[in-house]
């Protein structure tokens, strides 16, 4: 089978886990084909419906088409059609968004809607109001796949500096209805630990500069290589974290990209995490205060015996939480659309 990823990276192999991940998928002939078109990167010289175009000619040579966080474009009815005549002809249209929406602080976008007809299958990080949206207005058919991390984080060694860390944006809206539903929290838990730790706990991200913890903001594409400087998640000996939205099964790349750091992580509890994070060493709280006794007690802990739970968490990581694994249920998934043969989802029963 051959397949075309319509990716959202400005740059070509900006997003490089996808590439690496394809030509994985290619060696164990998973897929005979592929090609990346980066439509964010071309939408710099050519309007939405030269890319509808572009994808048009590019199709006659792939069985399966996967939409990749398409939030960008915006397709007419004459570009509609156009896909609608590929789908015709056989291809399977999937589609996978990194995002999550909710009704008021963070709208649905309107190519989802324009898309519905479309697709055959969408893969979600989390199953709440966007899954309820979606099923809605139309998708038949929807998948989990969770939040992945790819072999670019990995564990380093390094003299300790800080208790605890936090990577995460001020997300808070002036008008509080607006802002995503994990947002009071995260203030909660910089404030509380910034007054319990002092100089032991930093956080990193944007608008928290009123905190003396605050380091610092981090843009994800270099994330790698602050990483691989040992500046960040190796100085620490416990790593913090919060969703921006509350949803079942949803978690942000961060908790991966902690685990595989080989990180002990106190992350915030969401709907299915018992059985999900069973075999790791990943902590969960349900409010502020829960979440600073947890690393109280993590902290009481020789630092051997943290590190022994950071390579538990990054063993979990590499084999259950890797971007080749999920592009390979993606990819599987999307192929047994035409024998009916289904794989069975690794992370989840149902959605």
């Amino acid at each position: 089978m051959n397949i075309l990823i319509i990716l959202n990276e400005s740059k070509k192999r900006e997003a490089i886990d996808i590439y690496n991940s394809m030509d994985f998928l290619k060696e164990k002939n998973i897929i005979k084909k592929y090609e990346i078109y980066s439509y964010i990167y071309e939408q710099k010289t050519k309007t939405d419906d030269k890319i509808i175009d572009d994808i048009l000619k590019l199709s006659k040579d792939f069985q399966m088409i996967l939409w990749m966080h398409p939030v960008y474009l915006d397709i007419n009815l004459t570009s509609y059609q156009k896909l609608d005549n590929i789908k015709k002809d056989g291809v399977v249209f999937g589609l996978w968004s990194g995002d999550m929406y909710e009704k008021y602080r963070r709208r649905v976008p309107k190519i989802y809607k324009q898309l519905a007809g479309l697709i055959d299958v969408a893969f979600l990080q989390g199953k709440c109001y966007f899954y309820d949206k979606l099923k809605q207005i139309g998708y038949k058919n929807i998948e989990y796949v969770p939040a992945t991390v790819d072999d670019r984080f990995k564990p380093i060694k390094s003299e300790y500096i800080y208790d605890v860390v936090m990577i995460g944006n001020n997300v808070k809206r002036k008008i509080p209805f607006l802002s995503m539903s994990g947002s009071y929290l995260r203030e909660k838990i910089i404030k509380l630990f910034t007054k319990e730790f002092g100089d032991r706990f930093v956080v990193y991200g944007n608008g928290w500069g009123k905190y003396k913890s605050y380091k610092g903001s981090v843009e994800f594409a270099k994330q790698s290589e602050i990483y691989s400087k040992a500046e960040i998640y190796s100085k620490a000996k416990i790593v913090i974290g919060n969703n921006n939205i509350f949803c079942k099964y949803y978690f942000s790349n961060r908790l991966p990209i902690a685990m595989m750091s080989g990180k002990v992580v106190v992350y915030n509890y969401e709907d299915g995490f018992d059985e999900m994070f069973k075999d790791t060493k990943v902590f969960f709280y349900k409010n502020e205060k829960e979440a600073l006794e947890i690393v109280n007690k993590l902290l009481s802990l020789k630092d051997d015996e943290l590190e022994k739970y950071g390579q538990i968490n990054y063993e979990f990581a590499k084999s259950k939480l890797s971007k080749e694994q999920m592009m390979e249920y993606v990819v599987s998934y999307l192929s047994s659309l035409y024998n009916n043969d289904k794989p069975n989802n690794p992370w989840v029963n149902e959605l």
